[in-house]
């Protein structure tokens, strides 16, 4: 039992200390703050779970998560990954595994083949621009490792996607922040080229084609593109390889 004492003025003009007990106060504060450490929200389903085990067809475990490629420093979601819990899709999984299954919503998250982190699929900001690509066939690739790979390879680091370039005008780039590319060395020898149909991507292609014969390494940076990328501006970079 805990008990206070507060001043009370009396009639005569004095003060008197009167005791105050707080008979269940410390307990419910005390399973509070433990409730508190051990519930938590899934994130795929929005019911509650327990981290403590005590309900293994409501247990829910920590995932680090970043909504954004270039975050450095995760958040911490919450997951049930008891098979034996019903979960709202048409799969007989945990909400653990439906977060990188395509069962969830357009903002779901997907493990980085190449960082190995859970990474938002796309940009919760304006809704419509991946976060991914598939590279080597089979990859899931965050954008900032296709960046980095990028900026130190060029397309020539991803395996085929040059000479798909060359054969048939696959234009594989993203976009880049404004100057982004020109403060760390890179020309831009095709600027802002409009791109509608594979005979103006297979120009552009040509181009890159010489660059590449001469030594260098090539970027194609996005400038503005219409959903789905059918047509838009786009820049060749490029810039000498062991520079």
């Amino acid at each position: 039992m805990r008990v206070e004492y507060i001043e009370q003025a009396t009639l005569a003009g004095g003060t008197v200390r009167i005791p105050i007990r707080h008979r269940f106060d410390t307990a419910i504060a005390a399973l509070r703050q433990a409730l508190e450490a051990v519930q938590h929200v899934c994130w795929a389903c929005g019911d509650y779970g327990y981290a403590t085990g005590r309900d293994k067809a409501y247990n829910v475990v920590p995932v680090e998560v970043y909504d954004s490629p270039w975050d450095t420093v995760p958040a911490i979601i919450w997951l049930h990954d008891s098979e034996r819990r019903p979960v709202p899709y048409d799969i007989a999984e945990s909400c653990l595994w439906a977060i990188d299954s395509g069962h969830l919503t357009d903002f779901h998250y997907f493990d980085c083949d190449a960082c190995n982190r859970m990474v938002i699929v796309r940009c919760p900001q304006n809704g419509w621009q991946s976060y991914s690509r598939i590279v080597n066939d089979c990859e899931q690739w965050c954008l900032a490792c296709v960046e980095s790979t990028l900026k130190e390879e060029g397309i020539a680091g991803f395996p085929g996607e040059l000479e798909e370039l060359c054969e048939s005008g696959h234009l594989f780039g993203m976009f880049f922040n404004v100057n982004e590319l020109e403060n760390e060395g890179w020309l831009a020898t095709e600027y802002r080229t409009f791109i509608d149909r594979e005979e103006s991507a297979m120009r552009l292609a040509t181009e890159a084609k010489r660059l590449h014969e001469q030594g260098r390494l090539i970027i194609i940076g996005y400038e503005s593109l219409a959903i789905g990328g059918s047509e838009g501006y786009v820049t060749l970079f490029s810039k000498e390889a062991n520079s």
